[in-house]
C-alpha cells in the first residue's frame, strides 16, 4: 500500500467493547495539519529559531565532533538565504564556513565520527544541483572519501561505531542510526556494490538489509536511545535523510514510518516543556524544564499559538533554544511535518486520565544488525515494562526492568519520572551516584498502577528522590507531603 497510514480505533464503553475498524490507505499530506494558521505559526517558529547571533560562527576544526555542529549551522544560514541565489552560491563556494570548507573539512567532511552523517548527507542531497552547477570538485571529494574511508566508517562493527567508546552496548544505538543510514544513501548514489568484510555483502545488499531490520525492529522496541532529550536530534535527522533523499520509495516510507513513531514517543511522553519518560538518557540535565536538544522540536512542532508552554516569551525561548545547535539548522529544511494525531496527543486532546502499559523487549536488540529484530536470543528477549499515567496537569511514568549480568547502568538513566504542568523541574528517581543507586541498577525493580508507584532496591542504603528547592515539602512523622502546583499532590511513604 503506497504512502499508507494504519489506524485501529477500539471503542470502550464500560464493558462493552467494539472492535469494528476499517483499513484506509491515505496520502501523508492528508493526515498533516490543515490549518493554514498551523503552517504560518510553525514557520515563524522555525525563523524564530534562527535569529539567534550564536548561528553565525562555526565550531572549531580541531573537535572530532564538529560535524554534528557543523552541517547544522551551514543549513541554517542557507536556510536563510533561500531565494537569493547569489548568497546560496557564495556559501556552496565559501573555503571557510561554507559547504567546499565542510566537504574538504578533516571531521566535517568524514565520517570518523557518525555525528558528521545526518548533517553532511541533509547538506549534500539538498543542494546536489547547485553543487554541480558552481563547485562540481565536491562530488570527487564525496565520491573519493566514500570509497575510502567513509564507506568502512559506517560499516563498522555493532557497538564500535564511535572510535572513543570502550563500551559497547549501551551508548551504540544512535551511532547505529547516523552511520548506516548515511551508508545507505551514498551506497545507493554511487550504486557501491564493493563487498562490506563484516557483513560479507556488497554494500548496496549489506544498508538495505540493515535499513529493512531496523524498521522492523524500531516498532518491536519502542524506546530505545534515540528517546533521549540528547541523542533524539541526531536519530531524528538521520531518519528525516532516509524518507527526503531515498530513491526507492519503499525506503522512504519506511523512513516516514520511523519518524512518525519517533515523534509519536516524543508525544506521549512530553507535558508543557517537560520530557516525562523513564529511562531516557538525558545527560545532567534531563530533570530540567525545557533542557536538551529534543527541545527544539517538540516547541516547533507541539506548542502552536493555542498551546504555548506556561511562561515561555518570545525572547526567552531564543534564549534557551538559540545555542541548540543540533536543531534548527536541519529541521529548516525537513520536508516532515507530524501527523494533526501526534499534535492532539502532544496536547492532551483526550480525555484524561489515561494509563498505558507498554512491553518492549531488551536494549540490545541492535546487535548483529537487528538481523534479530524478532527478539529470540538470550540477550534480546529481556523485556522492559513501561507505565505512564497522563493526567491534564501531570505525568507520572515509570519503568520495571531486568537486565543481563555484569552490564552496569548509565548514571544519567532512571526508572521513573514526574512532570507537573509549569513546573521547570521534574521528580525523578535514583539520582545518586553510580555507587549508590543509578539507573537500572540490576536488584532495582519498580511497579506501578495509576498514580500509585512502588520502588525497591536491594542492598543499598539510600533511594534518592529528587525535589525542586522551591517546592514545600512537609512532614507527617515518616512521610513527606507536597503541593507541586496544578491541583497536583505527592505522597512519599518509607517501606
Amino acid at each position: 500500500m503506497k504512502n499508507t497510514l494504519l489506524i485501529l480505533f477500539i471503542l470502550v464503553n464500560g464493558l462493552r467493547v467494539s472492535s469494528q475498524y476499517s483499513w484506509v490507505t491515505v496520502h501523508h499530506d492528508s493526515i498533516a495539519p490543515k490549518a493554514a494558521s498551523w503552517k504560518t505559526e510553525y514557520m515563524s517558529r522555525v525563523e524564530l529559531l534562527l535569529t539567534a547571533d550564536t548561528w553565525k560562527q562555526r565550531s572549531s576544526r580541531g573537535d572530532t565532533d564538529n560535524g554534528k555542529r557543523y552541517w547544522s549551522l551551514l543549513m541554517a544560514d542557507m536556510y536563510m538565504c533561500r531565494g537569493n541565489d547569489s548568497c546560496l552560491n557564495n556559501l556552496v563556494l565559501d573555503p571557510n564556513i561554507g559547504g567546499h570548507s565542510g566537504i574538504y573539512g578533516t571531521y566535517e567532511g568524514s565520517f570518523y565520527k557518525p555525528f558528521s552523517c545526518p548533517g553532511y548527507c541533509f547538506y549534500y542531497f539538498t543542494y546536489y544541483d547547485r553543487i554541480t552547477t558552481v563547485d562540481d570538485v565536491q562530488h570527487t571529494k564525496v565520491q573519493s572519501m566514500w570509497n575510502n574511508p567513509n564507506r568502512g566508517f559506517t560499516a563498522r562493527k555493532d557497538g564500535y561505531m564511535d572510535p572513543i567508546y570502550t563500551c559497547t552496548e549501551f551508548n551504540s544505538e544512535n551511532f547505529h542510526w547516523m552511520a548506516r543510514i548515511g551508508g545507505y544513501l551514498l551506497s545507493q548514489h554511487f550504486s557501491d556494490n564493493t563487498n562490506i568484510t563484516d557483513g560479507n555483502k556488497p554494500a548496496m545488499q549489506y544498508f538495505t538489509d540493515w535499513v529493512n531490520n531496523w524498521s522492523r525492529a524500531t516498532f518491536c522496541a519502542g524506546r530505545t536511545e534515540w528517546n533521549s532529550h540528547v541523542y533524539f536530534p541526531y536519530c531524528f535527522q538521520s531518519v528525516a535523510s532516509l524518507y527526503q533523499f531515498a530513491k526507492d520509495t519503499v525506503k522512504q516510507r519506511q523512513g516516514r514510518a520511523v519518524m512518525d513513531w519517533m515523534l509519536m514517543e516524543q508525544a506521549l511522553h512530553w507535558l508543557d516543556g517537560n520530557q516525562v519518560g523513564p529511562e531516557s538518557r538525558n545527560k545532567t540535565g534531563g530533570y530540567e524544564r525545557q533542557t536538551g536538544a529534543a527541545m527544539g522540536y517538540q516547541y516547533l512542532y507541539f506548542t502552536d499559538e493555542a498551546n504555548r508552554m506556561s511562561g515561555l516569551t518570545n525572547d526567552s525561548i531564543t534564549s534557551l533554544f538559540s545555542t541548540d545547535l543540533q536543531t534548527a539548522g536541519t529541521i529548516a529544511n525537513m520536508k516532515y511535518r507530524p501527523a494533526q494525531v501526534i499534535i492532539d496527543i502532544a496536547q492532551r486532546k483526550f480525555n484524561t486520565p489515561v494509563e498505558m502499559h507498554n512491553t518492549k523487549p531488551f536494549y540490545h536488540l541492535d546487535n548483529k544488525n537487528y538481523a534479530d529484530w524478532r527478539a529470540k536470543t538470550t540477550d534480546s528477549r529481556r523485556f522492559e515494562f513501561e507505565t505512564s499515567y497522563l493526567h491534564k496537569n501531570y505525568t507520572l511514568a515509570s519503568l520495571a526492568a531486568g537486565r543481563p549480568a555484569n552490564t552496569g547502568p548509565f548514571v544519567e538513566l532512571c526508572t521513573w519520572r514526574m512532570g507537573v504542568k509549569n513546573l521547570d523541574f521534574q521528580l525523578f528517581g535514583n539520582s545518586g551516584s553510580n555507587a549508590d543507586i543509578a539507573g537500572r541498577d540490576p536488584y532495582e525493580q519498580t511497579a506501578q498502577l495509576r498514580n500509585v508507584m512502588m520502588q525497591v532496591a536491594k542492598g543499598v542504603n539510600n533511594i534518592w528522590i529528587a525535589i525542586p528547592s522551591k517546592i514545600l515539602v512537609e512532614s507527617d512523622g515518616n512521610i513527606r507531603f507536597a503541593d507541586l502546583g496544578n491541583d497536583v499532590y505527592i505522597a512519599l511513604i518509607p517501606y
